[in-house]
């Protein structure tokens, strides 16, 4: 395995001296004509189409670029579907046939693409029942494949209509292989009932096998298409990764791979931005919700089919007034005017046949989005995914009202995915906020299974847990993180106390770790309402004002009380 510090030390040396990781083959002094293959990625549009007819436009422009010296490859590296009422209404059909549009190449299958479960609103516990129904039905739309190396049922690769793990295409006259893979947390980040049967194999040797196969075909360029990723603060540098997170998913990958393997990784899953050659692999994450698009060129000599060359694109933002930054709670004001920016050197006029395929979607989305609640919020309430915040302490309350009697609402950073505008609110905005269909779950455990629970968020990279009621204040006694959980009033809360505890049927089934294995005798009632349904109802019982943002947060005084960052480590 290479070491990561020689990769730092290299790429600190750039300056003083070519890199051999800026071009992995390097170019003849006598090299013949050239060709070049444009990669174009997208992650994580979590349903998010409104401006895909403007996204449309660039990759449009590129083509007529590429027409007369090669070809474009354009590829998705999953979460396509879940997030928005406009996708969710047909379990992600207008995302497929916006994409269809597009004239995608390929998509990889993200962790979320398995969240709707069966066609339908049908119990995925009930008898008989195709748990990847909706997956099934979206896959066998698409006129690009689902890419998918390393979920496997019963041993073997999945093999529904569609689904392959890899293919092998010819742009431009090139053959390009392109493999998909997902992040090795799928089992752990989607519902437990839609997964059941599934297993995920590393990314190494899933794509390692894949690639193999791929250049004994005769590919001359080695593409994957990650649901995984990783985050760098700055792009404006593809060869200086100081401020990339080193032991990310989608770096680990690119470090243990043989090198000349892979040409290139579009990859996504974390909501941030990658436009690096890591071991000279460029990768390109350009953050979520249809925000930005990354690029690289790959240039070949066409007599060998070698790749000669490599430019990697920092994240392009589709509309002006996205500023290209995003974060996994980032709202966005999706129903303003796009303002595009001129592209290879052209205007960007909206695709129309993507934009009658959106149009139509928004329209009969429009009346549930647009209902009214009666409530208002002076302020806008922040989200946050790794620190507690005033939404998700709101979250936490209205989901312990939704229960009379329960002790405690306990809400995942990860189920959160937008911030709660201030003025009147609609019902879409909180669609947004809670997109996901889990259901109210209501367990009975003593005190010391919060306490665990607390502990594993703390301990953990995954979305903070939100808490109502209740103060938990975290200590190192020696090398062991410790928990007290008190009462708001200050009392502690003896370990054997029984608590009635309201959640998701996600973290209840131990989505993200956090609960682990309930005991018998644990759940009191499985079978609740859609959370989000009866958060809204609670809401609305609450009266017209939700309260400023400190009624739900106050820095001095927070709900979680730690020392450092998370993962918190004692010394």
């Amino acid at each position: 395995m290479r070491s990561w510090f020689i990769l730092l030390t290299i790429s600190a040396a750039v300056a003083c001296a070519p890199s051999p990781l800026s071009n992995r083959r390097a170019a003849s002094p006598h090299a013949s004509a050239t060709t070049t293959i444009t990669i174009i990625g997208t992650s994580d549009l979590h349903g998010h189409i409104d401006h895909l007819p403007e996204f449309a436009g660039y990759v449009n422009n590129v083509r007529k670029t590429r027409a007369k010296d090669g070809a474009v490859v354009l590829i998705d590296a999953g979460d396509m579907f879940q997030g928005t009422i406009e996708s969710n209404q047909g379990e992600g059909a207008s995302v497929v046939n916006a994409y269809n549009a597009l004239r995608y190449t390929a998509a990889a299958i993200g962790n979320h693409e398995f969240d709707y479960g069966p066609v339908g609103d049908v119990d995925p516990r009930a008898a008989g029942v195709d748990t990847r129904g909706a997956l099934k039905a979206r896959a066998a739309e698409a006129t690009f494949p689902f890419l998918s190396a390393n979920v496997t049922e019963h041993g073997t690769n999945i093999g529904w209509p569609n689904v392959t793990p890899s293919i092998l295409v010819q742009p431009g006259g090139i053959n390009v292989g392109i493999i998909g893979v997902t992040s090795i947390d799928t089992p752990h980040t989607t519902a437990k009932v839609n997964f059941a049967g599934l297993d995920v194999r590393p990314l190494l040797e899933s794509v390692t096998a894949q690639a193999q196969a791929l250049r004994k075909r005769g590919a001359s360029i080695v593409i994957v298409s990650a649901h995984a990723g990783g985050a760098c603060k700055s792009q404006k540098d593809p060869e200086s990764l100081e401020s990339c997170e080193a032991h990310s998913e989608i770096f680990k990958l690119a470090q243990q791979l043989e090198v000349g393997l892979v040409d290139a990784i579009v990859a996504g899953h974390t909501h941030q931005a990658i436009a690096h050659k890591v071991f000279g692999i460029p990768i390109i994450e350009s953050f979520a919700r249809g925000q930005a698009f990354g690029r690289i060129d790959l240039t070949l000599n066409t007599k060998t089919k070698e790749v000669t060359l490599s430019h990697v694109y920092r994240p392009q933002s589709i509309c002006k007034r996205h500023g290209g930054s995003d974060d996994r709670t980032e709202g966005t004001n999706d129903n303003a005017t796009c303002i595009t920016t001129p592209y290879e050197g052209a205007d960007v006029a909206p695709d129309p046949a993507v934009a009658a395929i959106v149009s139509d979607a928004l329209a009969r989305a429009s009346k549930k989005r647009n209902e009214e609640l009666n409530v208002s919020a002076p302020e806008e309430l922040k989200a946050g995914y790794g620190n507690e915040s005033p939404l998700g302490n709101l979250l936490a309350d209205l989901i312990r009202d939704t229960t009379p009697g329960a002790d405690l609402g306990v809400m995942n950073g990860g189920g959160i995915r937008s911030h709660l505008p201030s003025g009147k609110l609609l019902y879409g905005q909180l669609y947004e906020i809670m997109p996901f269909d889990n259901r109210l779950v209501t367990l009975r455990l003593p005190a010391r299974a919060v306490k665990q629970m607390v502990l594993r968020s703390l301990k953990s990279t995954k979305g903070i847990v939100s808490i109502s009621t209740f103060e938990a204040i975290a200590k190192c006694d020696g090398s062991k993180l410790e928990v007290e959980l008190r009462a708001r009033a200050g009392e502690t809360i003896k370990d054997d106390a029984m608590l009635t505890i309201v959640t998701s049927d996600y973290l209840a089934e131990d989505g993200d770790g956090m609960f682990g294995k309930l005991p018998d005798g644990a759940v009191v009632d499985d079978r609740g309402p859609i959370m989000r349904e009866a958060v809204i109802e609670a809401l609305k019982k609450r009266g017209s004002d939700v309260g400023p943002s400190k009624t739900y947060f106050d820095p001095k005084h927070p709900r979680l009380v730690f020392m450092g960052r998370r993962p918190v480590q004692c010394p």
